[in-house]
């Protein structure tokens, strides 16, 4: 009687040591697998990130080479004193040969030039000239007076809505200087936000379509681009949008890598944030759920989901007499391992 009580109690601690086996094992192994899908997810997001910022990066770098060689053949037209339909053929032909220009010429809007060289008679020189309204004054506008300001540098605006088209853009302008000094006028390289937006998201997209999220501030923290057109305007230090979390630390200068929020689709998700050269802000938002989600099916598998194995069926009648245990044994399924 006494080796049958033993019996049950040492067949009972391994069957709970069993368990408790398993269970540690299917735990340690979704922690493991978790790190591992987070650390994979993350190098993928930096690498997207990276790649677009190099190439947003290097096209306004060619934005503004483009610009000082339009301003370096306005100057030698205007300053050989030619006459204003030259000056508009330039201008004309310049922005027909930028906008053939691949990638770049795509986020050129227009290219610009405001003539003072003749005292008393100012003219803007544009494509679109027609589609001015009549109270624009080029005098007033901040990319005129920051090119000013600037001397012969070139200078990059804000974003603001161009009154050529009433889109969101910014621009490169350059004061252009006689060799005597004096002021003949500035020159202007407008870019799309917009296009500039589109090939954003679609680097951000990886490829496929699980519904990351990509977004640009300006130097001010105003959202310029996001996958929700509805964010576009606001400022990103807004608490009711989901990424406002980290303005604090994008102010302070640090870089946000794989910090977690919620997006406005309710998900959860990872955020990777840094800023550009230019003083904007890139950003990135990736859902979790589809990245988890084999890991979620593995967790579906382990031995806490599964029908129970024959050790189970062998185990379980112990209680009942030795010759029971081999009779259950005998008749216990055969599940694949």
């Amino acid at each position: 009687m006494q080796n049958r009580t033993r019996t049950k109690r040492t067949l009972a601690l391994q069957v709970i040591a069993t368990a408790i086996a398993f269970v540690a094992m299917g735990l340690l192994s979704l922690w493991f697998t978790s790190g591992v899908v987070r650390s994979h997810l993350a190098r993928i997001a930096e690498d997207t990130i990276r790649i677009a910022q190099e190439r947003l990066e290097s096209n306004l770098r060619a934005a503004e080479m483009m610009l000082d060689a339009f301003s370096e053949t306005v100057h030698v037209v205007v300053a050989d004193k030619h006459e204003s339909s030259q000056v508009q053929n330039v201008v004309e032909l310049v922005s027909q040969r930028i906008r053939s220009s691949g990638q770049l010429g795509a986020w050129v809007s227009g290219v610009h030039y405001y003539n003072e060289s003749v005292p008393g008679s100012p003219t803007f020189y544009s494509e679109s000239v027609s589609a001015l309204p009549d109270s624009y004054d080029p005098a007033t506008r901040p990319w005129y007076t920051d090119a000013i300001a600037a001397g012969d540098a070139v200078v990059e605006s804000v974003p603001f809505t161009n009154a050529l088209d009433g889109k969101l853009g910014f621009s490169y302008s350059r004061c252009l200087l006689s060799n005597e000094g004096e002021r003949l006028g500035v020159t202007r390289l407008d870019l799309s936000i917009e296009a500039i937006g589109d090939y954003l998201l679609d680097e951000v997209s990886f490829g496929n379509d699980v519904g990351n999220i990509g977004m640009l501030f300006d130097q001010n923290l105003n959202v310029i681009v996001h996958s929700n057109k509805d964010f576009i305007g606001i400022s990103a230090l807004d608490e009711k949008l989901p990424f406002s979390i980290f303005t604090q630390q994008l102010l302070a200068g640090e870089t946000i890598g794989q910090g977690d929020l919620v997006n406005y689709r309710g998900e959860r998700s990872i955020g990777f944030f840094q800023q550009l050269s230019n003083g904007w802000y890139l950003g990135v938002v990736i859902p979790a759920q589809p990245y988890y989600q084999p890991l979620m099916q593995m967790a579906a598998c382990l031995p806490w989901r599964s029908p129970p194995s024959p050790y189970w069926c062998w185990c379980a009648p112990a209680t009942r007499g030795k010759k029971r245990i081999w009779k259950a044994s005998a008749r216990a399924p055969s599940w694949p391992t």
